[in-house]
């Protein structure tokens, strides 16, 4: 195989899906044509890769052809038919001398194939259900202790996730409430509308503690309220900065009047 194909098999690793090739499968390394890879890259192939850092370096890249596939599937498939019970004592075997292998291909295919997963799981429980449900009731009368400490620790767990969930909600509450506070309260929207205007805080006194009679009391409150409230204020001056003129100065005379509510009998 020339050069440029051979690009085009290592850039594509499901090419011959792609052409329907069945009789063979192309090396990666060196371009040979061979029907099963493991005894090729063991025996003849020229980089002297093993099978796993071949797997490693040509990622999805096919080790066997079709065919051979599909005759290792047939025959898989008659062993499965004609003793179910030893098929499964080998899969339990192979299982234990290798879980960790198992388990990450596991991950690897449910990661990939996440709905076949949970459809091929949906559909074995359908199947099975009388028997996973006897065989549960069985293992629970057997193993009270684990299922009592399994039932707390779910317990436990789902009580942080609903404590995790309430905290969420209040402070969203919390904040929402804040942000009404911070409108309803006629001191902060003047406030910040007389800092727009540029008023200097001994010429707010009046306006904003109008009910003071005491001039450098007044004064005082003001300075006090500005440092306790002065994020508040700006978050409402920069409110009032985005609404249009007529909304602007409904609100800002809205404030006055509900602080100094005697200043409309007084002006009408």
């Amino acid at each position: 195989m020339n050069r440029e194909a051979l690009e085009l098999f290592r850039v594509d690793p499901r090419r011959e899906a792609a052409l329907a090739i069945e009789d063979h499968v192309v090396c990666r390394e060196c371009g040979a044509s061979v029907a099963d890879l493991y005894s090729h890259l063991r025996k003849t192939c020229e980089s002297q890769l093993s099978v796993a850092e071949y797997r490693a370096k040509w990622s999805g890249a096919p080790l066997r052809c079709g065919k051979q596939l599909k005759a290792n599937a047939s025959y898989m498939a008659n062993l499965r038919a004609a003793d179910p019970a030893r098929e499964r004592r080998r899969s339990r075997r192979w299982y234990k001398l290798n879980r960790p292998k198992a388990i990450a291909k596991q991950k690897r295919y449910e990661t990939a194939h996440p709905e076949r997963v949970k459809a091929s799981r949906s559909k074995t429980y359908s199947k099975h259900r009388t028997e996973i449900l006897e065989r549960t009731r069985q293992d629970r009368q057997a193993h009270p202790e684990k299922y009592r400490s399994r039932g707390r620790r779910s317990y436990a767990n789902e009580r942080e996730r609903a404590k995790d969930r309430a905290r969420k909600r209040y402070a969203l509450l919390k904040a929402a409430l804040q942000t009404v506070k911070q409108r309803l309260d006629p001191k902060i929207t003047m406030a910040a509308a007389l800092a727009m205007q540029g008023t200097t805080k001994y010429d707010m006194k009046r306006q904003l503690f109008p009910e003071q009679n005491i001039t450098e009391k007044a004064y005082d409150n003001v300075k006090k309220f500005f440092r306790r409230k002065g994020s508040e204020i700006e978050a409402e001056r920069q409110r009032l900065m985005a609404l249009p003129l007529t909304k602007r100065n409904s609100e800002i005379q809205r404030a006055r009047l509900r602080l100094n509510p005697t200043a409309s009998t007084t002006t009408t």
